[in-house]
């Protein structure tokens, strides 16, 4: 009999620590959530972000909401994750006119306002300033919608607004080429095309060019950057 009193009390510890560990494992004590990462830019764009985001990051860290093809509505699903993932010094929003699946439906300009304006009003609530950068022309000029909306949006919710997309253009107008910068030499392509000019979009008049023969050096994605900076 005492035997099995004996027994039964370390059935009882055992019980007892079986629970602690259950319990630790179950996660029921509380984790410290991560600290978001500081940047100076919140980038939310789409290719042309892309491309000047590397000259943009020499000007200061950059957070990315950006991907080629992207409008204001692929990022307002999960806008809530953001503050988490970043603590932002600025938010800049720039959008030149994709018309994703998401927009299905919906008049494309006034989208782009109803989510330009969800995106800036979350941040503004949240003591961030908020920039409007405006994309440059293409050579048809067919997407000055997306400009026109986001200017709008500007202009209804106060926000600054800085047209970098004026620094790869010529007196306003699309321009394939433009006069080199004082630091522009052959090997980052000046002169490569036309003399004493070097490439600043591509050829589809959408996107920035690649000015050099390899590849590794866009003019007018340095220039949009060094725009984008000034905000």
């Amino acid at each position: 009999m005492l035997a099995v009193v004996h027994d039964f009390g370390k059935m009882k510890r055992f019980v007892f620590v079986v629970a602690v560990v259950a319990f630790i494992n179950a996660g029921c004590f509380v984790s410290t959530p991560p600290t978001p990462k500081p940047v100076k830019y919140l980038v939310y764009g789409d290719s042309l972000s892309e491309q000047s985001a590397p000259y943009l990051q020499a000007l200061g860290t950059v957070g990315n909401r950006f991907f080629g093809g992207t409008a204001p509505c692929n990022w307002v699903s999960n806008l809530n994750d953001d503050p988490a993932a970043f603590s932002p010094h600025d938010v800049l929003l720039q959008f030149i006119g994709n018309q994703p699946s998401c927009l299905n439906g919906r008049d494309p300009q006034t989208a782009y306002e109803q989510d330009l304006t969800t995106i800036a009003t979350f941040w503004k609530g949240r003591g961030v300033s908020v920039v409007m950068v405006i994309s440059p022309k293409t050579p048809t000029d067919s997407l000055a919608w997306a400009r026109q909306a986001e200017l709008n949006v500007a202009n209804n919710l106060g926000l600054p607004v800085t047209d970098a997309g004026q620094a790869v253009m010529l007196n306003g107008l699309f321009t394939y080429f433009l006069g080199c910068l004082p630091q522009e030499t052959t090997s980052q392509g000046c002169g490569s095309e036309m003399p004493a000019q070097i490439r600043v979009r591509d050829v589809n008049g959408v996107h920035f060019g690649t000015s050099n023969p390899d590849g590794t050096y866009s003019s007018g994605a340095y220039r949009f950057a060094n725009a984008e900076a000034q905000s």
